[in-house]
């Protein structure tokens, strides 16, 4: 019987795949930046960013140069909230923690982004919140941000069900036998992913 459902960020409760996605287009618009050269740079950067602590300022001034631009790291906390949600995704985890399950979600993510968007996405209703910053860990590498996770909720591998939207990020929480759901944010198949819920006994509108 599955009592817990942990939720990627990106591409699953956000309607971007990535987190660099709304981050760079709007950082593009704002400072007439080629997007296509913006994204991979900004990506490379802040990719360190997801294994431990730090924050934008870390790497701003070496993006500048290489970019030729003068944004701010405000330029960037005000971009990060350009992220958009995924409302059928949302209602979906509403409805599981109204009946009761302990929904979570398990992101590969830097500390500042989650802070700034821990309002606006009201993540402190998701318990737990798992960040691989934090963990120093990403999903990607091994087992240990999925253990952290049912360890924080108490749950065993089979009780759990893990959704996100990279196909590679479900391999480690396959290995600890979770059930796994990979969705596919371009299709943005809420009702597929409705009636995976369905099969497991979780009866959701």
């Amino acid at each position: 019987m599955i009592k817990a459902v942990f939720f990627d960020f990106d591409g699953v409760l956000t309607i971007e795949g990535h987190a660099c996605d709304a981050i760079c287009r709007t950082l593009s618009k704002k400072f007439d930046l080629p997007y296509d050269k913006l994204e991979p740079a900004f990506h490379n950067h802040a990719k360190n960013l997801n294994l431990a602590p730090e924050r934008f300022e870390s790497f701003i001034d070496d993006l500048n140069e290489e970019m030729g631009s003068n944004m701010a790291v405000k330029d960037i906390l005000e971009a990060v909230t350009s992220a958009q949600p995924n409302a059928g995704m949302i209602s979906l985890a509403k409805q599981l923690q109204d009946k009761g399950l302990i929904v979570g979600i398990i992101t590969d993510n830097n500390v500042e982004r989650i802070e700034v968007l821990r309002q606006p996405f009201e993540l402190d209703k998701y318990k737990p919140l798992i960040v691989s910053a934090k963990v120093g860990s990403g999903k990607w590498q091994n087992t240990k941000i999925f253990e952290v996770a049912l360890e924080q909720a108490k749950v065993q591998p089979s009780e759990a069900l893990f959704i996100d939207n990279t196909i590679d990020n479900l391999r480690f929480a396959d290995e600890l036998g979770m059930n796994t759901y990979w969705h596919d944010h371009d299709l943005n198949d809420v009702v597929a992913f409705r009636n995976r819920l369905h099969e497991l006994g979780l009866q959701v509108q």
